[in-house]
């Protein structure tokens, strides 16, 4: 209920019989467990797939993308506004969104499922830096086909994979 309707704890201790603390203690725990399961179990110790997985469960409408192997966004969350310093103010105010935000990338497999998440960074950061220092471009091959809406303007980035 936290997550599909956003209740707040106190609202969701009201509707369950227990405290406020209860409902954080609890909502806490499930973050932590989907963490180690989703992020830490699944996407860092599998990784991203390879384009030849890929093509094993690549819908009908990517045939003309026999290459790809994700698919890039970023996506903000809203925070709280630094309320000490306004340097932090400054970094986390999103131009785009109008608040302050931290900002992630996402990778999407051709069949829909999340194969990468980039750490958080300040809302003020660009996509393409976002893409630069995250650690994503090292995880892809000579080859590989990264789709991206055009406003990430990442056409001027080459990049050369070290010899393993």
């Amino acid at each position: 209920m936290k997550l599909r309707h956003n209740f707040t704890h106190r609202h969701l201790g009201h509707l369950f019989g227990l405290s406020t603390s209860a409902i954080t203690n609890i909502t806490c725990k499930w973050i932590d467990i989907l963490h180690a399961l989703l992020f830490v179990g699944i996407m860092q110790t599998v990784g991203i797939p390879s384009r030849y997985k890929n093509m094993n469960s690549m819908p009908q409408s990517f045939d003309t993308f026999g290459r790809a192997r994700i698919t890039i966004d970023c996506t903000e969350i809203q925070c709280a506004v630094p309320c000490r310093s306004m340097t932090n103010q400054s970094a986390t105010f999103s131009h785009y969104k109008q608040r302050n935000t931290f900002k992630g990338l996402i990778g999407v497999a051709p069949n829909g499922a999340i194969t990468f998440v980039s750490e958080l960074y300040s809302g003020s950061v660009s996509d393409k830096q976002i893409v630069i220092h995250g650690n994503f471009l090292q995880k892809m091959n000579p080859g590989d086909l990264i789709l991206a809406d055009k406003g990430f303007l990442l056409h001027d980035i080459t990049f050369l994979k070290e010899s393993e």
